[in-house]
């Protein structure tokens, strides 16, 4: 949960937005 605060995400939503905008910019996927 650390790591997702750190990105900004706070709940489901955000954190579907935020792997949406990682694979947009083309970043790779850093999950646990």
């Amino acid at each position: 949960m650390g790591t997702f605060k750190r990105l900004g995400f706070t709940n489901v939503s955000d954190l579907r937005g935020g792997i949406e905008s990682w694979q947009e910019s083309g970043l790779p996927m850093v999950l646990p």
